[in-house]
């Protein structure tokens, strides 16, 4: 339908020329053209002319009848109202389904035929044209038929050749009125001349219906019909299928991969196809593209047949069974290698493997024998027979204190195999002197409910009585202290894991017996009460000033070598060092607050800060003993010297100055010369022994057991909290040293700022004590009182104590500035290494300079800078 009317009037462009008639008529409406000659008008121009007035008459009366413009309702009504085609054919000249065959002059019918696409059929004395059959083609009457003799229906000839038997040619509907209407059925394709038959598809190809192929379709690659197809190959999803062993996806012919196979035909819209099978459990195949699930021959690492014990070869009938089964036919049942076997599917034998040296592991169907683990707590140890068998970690013995060990994690046997046969060389210690009891339950799959191994650090434990710290030469580890000595106290009970859990000591004067548990331990001798301290009101109990950490030599490699530059005597060893009054200088700038006393120590100086808290009235005194900082002994044994003792940043969170009683074990280095003969008199501290400070507060235990040289006297005063440090006189030798009591008094070691003025590297010592720094010359005013000692010879030009390195190392120089050239200085220390800033009146350009062959840096004068 197109919404467009048709209008048939005079004007109208459609009509065409009845073929037998030669009236003119419109196609869409049917309409008759006025043109049209009548009866009448025919009768006038061939028959009489004469009667002019009878035919007008006959004339004017069928124009009465059918109306002025009728000659479409009379075209209509003469063919509706005949019998037959006969008189049709006498009524209107028309014969139905011919076509006329003009004359020579164009308008006159000669003859009627049957029209292209039919042909003519008669019974008895009817005829007409019938529409052509489906599989023949009708070219119709002869168009230069003259007489009822000539070809006036023509005939239906068929597509196929006549002397062929294949009828694979046909046409698409009726009425085919020429040979190029002839097509292919499905599965055929057309001949290569018209004389010859269809071609059948075959193989691997087909064709649609209707088809105007000179050749068959391949199917695509990868596709291909079953080899018990039969039939024309008609439908590309009957013909094209995926052949066994291969799978269907995204339109692409895929192989089966290992493990998976396909025993059949299957077609592309089938789902079935998008999928291959899977191999029974425990196999897979040797190649891709597997056809029969015989093929899946091969034993997956993890699993050995079900009939085969674990660690033997299976039986000769099995292996005879598998090698001769049919194809069409699943492999034999398998089972998955239990726990302490394994199957790495390298070899033939089909068989699971017991793993080495009594190794296990942790799942069946291990597939290799890097599976073959040891549980926590558990060591391998060589037999004889190289079979290998696993053994506990060793633990301490009932009664006994072995070291003891344990060992976290799975392992491969590979990992911890023991050469020494005791697991001590595999197995982790729990550290110095700690023991250890298996405490943890026991992973091993066969293992027992109640089994216990050493499997964790919660089996490391120490005894009550004792003590646990970090090993100073390794945070990462620990040691015992067995048992904790006297004047101290350990834990309470036997006290399992690694944790920092120190020796405490007892209130100062307090004395305990070595192996005490708990602060009740810690007694008063006959004769002496306590003494319970009440802060007033001006006395400082703050300890929220935090100091900085430094270390006190180059290339410093861990947190172990960061000690605090300010550290509080630690409250066991007293509130003040015990030093002779003396050799102490009034610092009235100080005396503002603690913070304010400490860092009015020089930077270059050992600095003993003992500040004072006013009382009733009285203000605050700030004092200072200051040393120079010195080597060790073996540099100049004629040099006396003070080592005090330093907590370390990494333990104590940056050495609050509050007080800590846990030590770096490193020591600072002091040069006492400017002390005289104080320090052989033991006017320098006290006795760590409370019992040699109560015969006499000057008691000097010279060269005692434990304290002969500066590493035994460094581990002595680290196991004794009461000992701030220890001292060394020629001729007397070392001695530990511990201080003494004195309400509303605090004391602090302020050690050398060595960031600001180098180390001198050449001086090293070892490990126990600190590198040394530069060795500097005593202060310009020393004590008046006790005179003393002679000091070392001096070089032999002297210089005064610098106040600062930028300032007293360093030359004039111009830099060229935005604002002109400005005058400053060229800084670098002479004695060692480089200077690294400038005073507080200057400041550092980004441009470094030199002088004698050293690195420095520029200092401006800040008014300069503009």
């Amino acid at each position: 339908m197109t919404g467009w009317v048709h209008v048939c009037d005079e004007t109208c462009s459609e009509k065409i020329i009845e073929p037998c008639s030669g009236l003119l008529v419109c196609p869409i409406s049917g309409q008759v053209s006025d043109r049209m000659m009548t009866c009448a008008e025919e009768a006038a121009e061939e028959g009489d002319r004469g009667d002019d007035e009878a035919k007008a008459a006959e004339a004017e009366a069928q124009e009465e009848e059918y109306g002025e413009r009728g000659r479409l309702a009379r075209a209509f009504a003469a063919g509706y109202y005949c019998n037959d085609e006969e008189e049709l054919l006498r009524k209107c000249g028309v014969r139905l389904g011919y076509v006329p065959v003009k004359g020579s002059d164009g308008k006159s019918v000669v003859q009627c035929v049957c029209p292209a696409g039919t042909y003519q059929v008669q019974s008895g004395s009817s005829r007409s044209c019938a529409p052509c059959p489906l599989g023949s083609f009708c070219p119709g009457g002869s168009p230069t038929a003259r007489r009822p003799t000539d070809n006036l229906g023509g005939q239906a000839r068929s597509c196929n050749a006549n002397s062929s038997s294949i009828d694979g040619l046909t046409t698409k509907a009726e009425r085919a009125s020429k040979a190029a209407d002839c097509v292919a059925k499905a599965g055929y394709v057309l001949p290569a001349s018209r004389d010859q038959p269809a071609v059948e598809c075959t193989g691997s190809s087909y064709s649609p219906a209707y088809n105007r192929l000179r050749a068959c379709l391949p199917c695509q690659p990868g596709l291909a019909a079953p080899p018990t197809y039969s039939g024309p190959r008609t439908d590309r999803s009957d013909v094209c299928q995926v052949p066994p062993g291969k799978f269907w996806e995204l339109n692409v012919v895929r192989n089966c991969p290992k493990g998976l196979y396909r025993p059949s035909w299957v077609r592309t819209d089938n789902k079935a196809g998008v999928a291959c099978l899977s191999c029974p459990e425990g196999w897979t195949t040797a190649a891709t593209a597997t056809i029969p699930v015989g093929m899946c021959n091969v034993l997956l690492p993890g699993f050995k047949l079900a009939a085969t014990t674990p660690g033997s070869e299976p039986s000769p009938a099995d292996a005879l069974s598998l090698s001769s089964q049919s194809l069409d036919d699943p492999p034999p049942a398998v089972a998955a290698c239990p726990i302490g076997f394994y199957y790495d599917g390298e070899s033939n034998k089909m068989a699971c493997v017991r793993c080495p040296l009594g190794s296990t592991t942790q799942r069946n169907a291990s597939t290799s024998i890097n599976d073959c683990v040891v549980p926590p707590g558990w060591f391998v140890a060589a037999t004889a027979d190289g079979a290998g068998q696993m053994l506990k970690c060793p633990t301490t013995p009932e009664g006994s204190e072995q070291e003891g060990y344990y060992r976290a994690g799975w392992k491969s046997y590979s990992e911890v195999t023991s050469s020494s046969g005791d697991g001590s060389d595999v197995c982790t210690p729990c550290g110095d002197g700690i023991l250890s009891r298996a405490v943890d339950a026991d992973e091993s799959p066969d293992a027992a409910a109640d089994s216990k191994v050493a499997a964790s650090s919660a089996s490391c434990y120490i005894e009550a009585g004792w003590g646990m710290s970090f090993d100073p030469t390794d945070f990462a580890k620990f040691k015992a202290t067995k048992p904790c000595p006297e004047n101290t106290y350990g834990v309470a009970n036997e006290t399992f894991g690694l944790i920092n859990a120190p020796c405490k000591a007892c209130t100062k004067n307090l004395k305990s017996p070595p192996g005490s548990t708990s602060f009740a331990a810690c007694k008063n001798r006959a004769g002496f009460g306590t003494l319970r301290r009440e802060p007033t009101s001006n006395h400082h109990v703050g300890d929220t000033y935090v100091s900085v950490g430094m270390t006190f030599a180059n290339n410093a490699t861990g947190p172990e070598t960061c000690v605090p530059r300010y550290a509080q005597l630690p409250a066991p060893a007293g509130n003040r060092l015990a030093l002779n009054d003396a050799v102490f200088t009034a610092v009235p700038a100080g005396a503002a607050s603690v913070a304010a006393c400490i860092e009015a120590c020089p930077d270059t100086m050992c600095c003993i800060a003992q500040y004072e808290a006013g009382s009733g009235g009285s203000p605050a005194v700030c004092k200072h003993a200051k040393l120079a900082p010195t080597g060790p002994v073996s540099a100049d044994a004629s040099i006396p010297r003070l080592f005090y003792k330093l907590p370390p940043s990494a333990v104590i969170a940056a050495a609050s100055v509050s007080a800590k009683t846990q030590s770096s074990s490193l020591y600072m280095t002091c040069n006492m010369s400017p002390w005289g003969a104080l320090p052989g008199s033991g006017e320098i501290g006290t006795s760590p022994n409370p019992a040699l400070v109560e015969e006499a507060k000057q008691t000097v235990e010279w060269d005692a057991a434990g304290c002969t040289d500066e590493a035994s006297c460094g581990r002595s005063c680290d196991a004794n909290a009461a000992c701030w440090g220890y001292i060394y006189v020629q001729g007397k030798g070392f001695a530990l040293r511990g201080g003494e009591d004195q309400i509303g008094t605090r004391s602090f070691f302020v050690s050398p700022e060595v960031c600001k003025f180098g180390i001198d590297e050449a001086m090293a010592v070892p490990p126990v004590i600190l590198p040394i720094l530069p060795v500097l010359p005593p202060p310009s005013t020393p004590p008046t009182t006790p005179t003393p000692a002679p000091a070392p010879p001096p070089p032999a030009t002297p210089t005064p104590a610098p106040e600062s390195p930028a300032t007293s190392c360093s030359v004039p120089v111009t830099e060229v500035t935005t604002a002109g050239n400005v005058t400053g200085t060229c800084s670098c220390c002479a004695a060692g290494g480089n200077a690294t800033y400038c005073p507080g009146e200057m400041f550092q350009t980004i441009t470094p300079c030199t002088r004698e062959n050293k690195t420095g840096i520029i200092c401006l004068p800040r008014t300069g800078r503009e």
